[in-house]
């Protein structure tokens, strides 16, 4: 049951303006940018490591590998500067997306030792730009959708070891989505209050304004009686 202040008329549009100011603050590009110049350190090391120790498996998904670096450039460079929101999911879904494609292309599918950038990345997302759960929902629960259904339906293994290697990934999801509620309604919060200071800033300059009136009124009135 929805509760009096969640219906409030007043409250929706503070919220749709809390929104509009996220998308057109340049502090929300500057720390998409910041994450995603960290997911391209990480991702060109994993490249590195991949290509000395599984080079052969490395020349197979190279060009994948490439295409989701490029992406991350495209976001650095371009988008982050216009889109920052959506920069941010896109760049959630490059990452996710990638790190479910080399857990569904190993042997030990969802055993694998890339399980664990999963979870890793499902706890950083949150970082990433001041999104909603909604916002951030859309990419963390499709990417665990298929990290539970694809590397199981390529690599089957028993119910124990699945629910092993699953478990730590919807845990790093639910956490992932819990952070990104708290850090939203803290974000909210203060730009509920910077809303209240402006107002009553505001209300203090309309008194102000009448004041210099009615002043000037009964001074224009004292002189010409």
């Amino acid at each position: 049951m929805e509760s009096p202040r969640t219906r409030d008329p007043d409250l929706a549009r503070l919220k749709q303006s809390y929104r509009a100011a996220l998308g057109a603050d340049p502090a929300s590009g500057k720390a998409v940018r910041r994450f995603c110049a960290v997911a391209m350190a990480i991702h060109a090391l994993v490249m590195v490591i991949e290509h000395r120790v599984f080079g052969d498996v490395f020349a197979g998904i190279s060009m994948l590998h490439a295409g989701v670096f490029a992406g991350l450039v495209c976001v650095y460079a371009f988008l982050s500067h216009y889109r920052p929101i959506a920069s941010a999911q896109l760049v959630q879904a490059l990452i996710g997306g990638l790190i479910v494609v080399l857990i569904a292309q190993s042997e030990k599918g969802i055993a694998s030792e890339y399980t664990p950038g999963l979870i890793f990345g499902f706890c950083a997302f949150p970082i990433a730009a001041p999104l909603s759960v909604r916002q951030i929902g859309c990419t963390i629960l499709p990417t665990l959708f298929v990290f539970l259904v694809v590397p199981q339906w390529r690599t089957p293994v028993d119910f124990e070891t699945y629910w092993l290697n699953a478990i730590f990934p919807i845990i790093g999801a639910i956490a992932g989505l819990l952070s990104t509620r708290v850090l939203d309604a803290i974000r909210f919060s203060e730009f509920e209050k910077r809303a209240e200071l402006e107002r009553a800033r505001d209300e203090l300059k309309a008194l102000d304004a009448a004041k210099s009136r009615f002043t000037a009124n009964v001074h224009h009135e004292l002189r010409t009686p």
